[in-house]
């Protein structure tokens, strides 16, 4: 082989290696992939908790109504029921039957020149003594020793009981005018109390009583609707 051949043999080579190499490099550069998108995962929403309902609260009791007390202040002749107490023991006597309620075995008494109403007998009839409360503590009483017979009852057997307390939800105590009351706005003062006067009877029509209450010396726009807590009868 001669040095021209050889020579060309070996260009030819270098060229394919050359092209080869300058081939890889181009498929290289061609199927090359891409950097892979970065991809953002989204935080897992964590579900709410359910809303927690209030823990419900007992409602204040609320008021039945207007209490009646059938006031029965002797447990048994001779002795006074329980809860009740004598703030004095004195003598005196009952003229008629009280003026402040048609209540049984209610009377009204005097000693001295001091008058009691109502007084409650210790029995229907042919008692003792007569236990008188005080409006303002019905729990306290005076107790009247009886020098003389109690009047015959005047007030038929099943008629309508006339409360002699009430007690108001403005914290008044009153008491059955047994004389003459004021006038207010057209209504008859029925019940004293401490700071003012009830006008008119009260509506027993619903289950709460209510009475017409103005305080003392208040005109008649002052007067006020004002339920009833207790009445004693």
């Amino acid at each position: 082989m001669n040095r021209f051949r050889l020579l060309s043999m070996t260009s030819a080579a270098v060229l394919a290696i050359f092209l080869t190499a300058g081939l890889a490099a181009c498929g290289g550069a061609a199927t090359s992939s891409q950097p892979a998108a970065h991809q953002s995962t989204a935080p897992t929403a964590t579900a709410a908790p359910p809303a927690q309902s209030p823990t419900a609260q007992p409602s204040p009791a609320q008021p039945s109504g207007t209490q009646v007390i059938t006031y029965a202040p002797w447990a048994a002749p001779g002795t006074l029921a329980s809860g009740i107490s004598a703030a004095a023991t004195q003598s005196g006597s009952c003229f008629s039957t009280s003026s402040a309620t048609t209540a049984s075995g209610a009377y009204r008494c005097i000693v001295g020149n001091g008058l009691y109403d109502p007084c409650f007998a210790e029995a229907a009839s042919g008692a003792g003594q007569v236990a008188c409360p005080n409006p303002q503590n019905p729990d306290s009483v005076v107790v009247i020793k009886l020098t003389g017979q109690l009047p015959a009852p005047a007030t038929a057997a099943g008629s309508p009981v006339i409360p002699w307390l009430l007690v108001l939800a403005n914290g008044q105590k009153c008491q059955t005018i047994t004389g003459t009351g004021a006038t207010l706005g057209g209504k008859n003062e029925i019940y004293g109390c401490p700071a003012g006067g009830v006008y008119g009877q009260p509506d027993t029509s619903t289950a709460t009583w209510t009475v017409f209450y103005a305080p003392s010396g208040a005109p008649a726009s002052a007067m006020t609707q004002v339920g009833v807590i207790k009445a004693y009868e």
